[in-house]
C-alpha cells in the first residue's frame, strides 16, 4: 500500500475533560474556552473549544473511536445524499468480500424486520438477522478486488443510519464485534478517520487488519 493510504491518527472527541474518564492526568486550569491537563511527570495539553462546524467526513467518522463504524444518523437529513470516493486494497491470499449492512448503535444491535426488536451481538442468530435485506446498505455491497491490487470507485449514499461492515472470507462471517464471531475476534479496526481494515484469519491471525482496506472521502451533498 501506499504511505499515505491509511492516515496516522484518529481524533477522539472530548466532551467533558474534567470527568474520570481521563484518569492518567489533572486539570491545571479551565478558562471560558479553554482547558490546560497536566500529567505527573510534566506534560502538558490544552484543549480549547472551537466554533467552526466538523465537515462531513468527520461528522460521519465521529464514533471510530468506539467501533469501526460509519455514522450516517449524525448527519443533518436535511442535507440529501452524501457523495464521495472510496478506494480499497487488498494483502491477502483470501478472496474477501465486503459489505455493510445497518445497527441500531455503536454496539452493534440490529433491528429484527419482524418484531422490530433490537438483536444483540450476542444473539446465536445474530447473523441472520443483521444480514437481513432490510438491513443491507446496497450502495456498499459486494466490494471485492484482487490480492495486490487496489481499486476506487465513486459513491453515492443516501442513508440516516450508523452502518458497520462485515465480510464474507474462506467461508467464514465476520463483523466488527468480537462478540458476533464464532473466534470472538473483532475482525475490523478503524485505523484513521473513516479508513477500516480486516483481519480475515479466523482466530485473529496475525491481527495486523491490513488483508482488506477501505478508505472513503465524503466531500459533498447533493440535496
Amino acid at each position: 500500500f501506499s504511505s499515505d493510504f491509511v492516515e496516522p491518527s484518529l481524533t477522539i472527541p472530548v466532551t467533558n475533560p474534567t470527568t474520570e474518564a481521563v484518569n492518567l492526568s489533572t486539570t491545571s486550569s479551565i478558562g471560558d474556552d479553554s482547558t490546560v491537563m497536566s500529567t505527573a511527570d510534566g506534560m502538558s495539553v490544552t484543549l480549547s473549544t472551537t466554533s467552526v462546524d466538523p465537515g462531513i467526513d468527520e461528522l460521519i467518522g465521529n464514533l471510530q473511536y468506539e467501533a469501526p463504524v460509519l455514522d450516517f444518523a449524525s448527519v443533518p437529513s436535511k442535507l440529501g445524499s452524501i457523495s464521495g470516493t472510496l478506494e480499497y486494497a487488498r494483502e491477502a491470499v483470501y478472496d474477501s468480500v465486503i459489505g455493510f449492512y445497518r445497527v441500531a448503535d455503536v454496539n452493534g444491535g440490529v433491528i429484527d424486520p419482524v418484531s422490530g426488536n433490537v438483536i444483540q451481538t450476542t444473539d446465536a442468530n445474530y447473523k441472520n438477522y443483521a444480514l437481513a435485506s432490510s438491513n443491507i446498505v446496497t450502495e456498499l455491497s459486494d466490494l471485492s478486488v484482487a490480492n495486490n491490487q487496489t481499486a476506487s470507485k465513486n459513491i453515492t449514499i443516501d442513508e440516516n443510519s450508523i452502518i458497520a461492515p462485515y465480510a464474507i472470507s474462506n467461508g467464514n462471517t465476520y463483523f466488527a464485534y468480537e462478540s458476533a464471531n464464532s473466534d470472538g475476534i473483532a475482525h475490523f479496526k478503524s485505523m484513521g478517520t473513516n479508513c477500516l481494515g480486516l483481519e480475515d484469519l479466523i482466530g485473529g491471525g496475525d491481527r495486523d487488519y491490513d488483508d482488506f482496506i477501505l478508505k472513503f472521502d465524503f466531500n459533498s451533498v447533493i440535496a
